[in-house]
């Protein structure tokens, strides 16, 4: 016998547009969140709406039907008792479940989601899902195959350059950064600063202007330090003992770029320490695993050895294993890449000049 649906789930109802009067995007937010947030109920009644929102989708019939297996499913009871408990994995779980669904609109080049969105934002996000939601639903998609994620983000990128409105004289993004760059404007003029807006008013054309192409001259000069650094990593840096670059390097460095350092007033610099932008040229090529460090550890909170392809573990395994002949002096800093041909099984190489 077919029960009829309970008032408490026939007053929640989906939001859309198009032929996705309901979408699945609503439906996992109600059973994964706003019925286990939002209710004041018990996990008996919360349990029961679920299952009448299950009867009630499957009366609908069509594609709201299969939306009825949400409701039925181990990850919603799973998810519904977390909720109940106070589990702290429970936030967790239900961003795993909506991310893999497939219809959680991803963060891409082209756009990331703020954490608290404007009104535009939020309807945006909601046609971005609609349209992630339409292409699984047609076949373009398969969460889980390779690929997906590229193929995701590439239908998200494609939803945000549809027309924002009838009249077709912007996008979907660019209301979004319009909307944006109103906020930021207002914050100030909240905190009753119309000073703040005053300065920043000015600026709000160069903001929400497309960034100028970038000169292939300029970029070169730009780039310099980092290829002549990534150039001398080729052959080795020899490193001092915190595992900063040496003071030869450094002085070489504050002569081929004076803007870097005041000789004049300052005399010769004898750390890397004392050359702001070489220290954070440094870290940067580090963060992207351009250079690594290598040769014998002196500390044991020193950052091991990282080689392409080879957790960080195992090579220091291969390093212990390998009988030691001598202690070398120093660290190696060296370019990613192909193993060095003069590196020989059992000896620690110093590639230092």
């Amino acid at each position: 016998m077919v029960r009829r649906p309970s008032r408490r789930c026939s007053g929640w109802g989906g939001r859309g547009a198009g032929p996705l009067f309901l979408p699945r995007y609503d439906v996992q937010l109600f059973l994964w969140y706003t019925l286990p947030r939002k209710f004041l109920a018990s996990l008996e009644d919360k349990s029961e709406v679920a299952a009448d929102l299950a009867q009630a989708l499957d009366l609908l019939g069509g594609r709201a039907a299969s939306y009825a297996e949400l409701c039925w499913s181990a990850d919603t009871d799973e998810l519904l008792c977390a909720w109940e408990a106070e589990d702290p994995s429970a936030p967790g779980r239900f961003r795993e479940l909506l991310k893999g669904s497939g219809i959680d609109p991803p963060d891409t080049e082209l756009r990331a989601w703020g954490s608290v969105m404007g009104l535009e934002e939020a309807i945006v996000r909601e046609q971005v899902s609609i349209a992630l939601e339409e292409a699984i639903e047609g076949g373009r998609l398969a969460p889980g195959e390779p690929g997906f994620r590229r193929r995701q983000a590439d239908v998200a990128d494609s939803a945000l350059r549809e027309p924002w409105d009838e009249t077709g004289t912007r996008t979907r993004l660019e209301a979004v950064h319009a909307e944006r760059l109103e906020r930021w404007l207002q914050h100030g003029v909240a905190r009753g600063s119309t000073e703040r807006r005053a300065i920043m008013d000015p600026v709000t054309n160069l903001l929400a202007a497309d960034p100028p192409a970038v000169d292939s001259a300029d970029a070169a000069v730009a780039l310099a330090p980092a290829l002549w650094l990534l150039a001398q990593a080729g052959d080795g840096i020899s490193l001092t003992q915190t595992g900063a670059l040496n003071r030869a390097l450094v002085r070489e460095v504050a002569e081929r770029w004076p803007g870097w350092w005041d000789p004049e007033l300052f005399g010769a610099p004898d750390r890397e320490d004392d050359l702001a932008l070489l220290c954070e040229l440094h870290g940067l090529l580090r963060g992207l695993r351009l250079v690594r460090r290598t040769g014998p550890q002196d500390r044991g909170d020193y950052p091991r050895a990282q080689t392409a392809g080879r957790p960080a573990r195992a090579a220091q395994d291969a390093r212990d294993r390998a009988p030691r002949r001598r202690r070398l002096p120093g660290r190696v800093c060296r370019a990613r890449g192909r193993p060095d041909p003069r590196r020989r099984d059992g000896e620690l190489l110093d590639c230092a000049r």
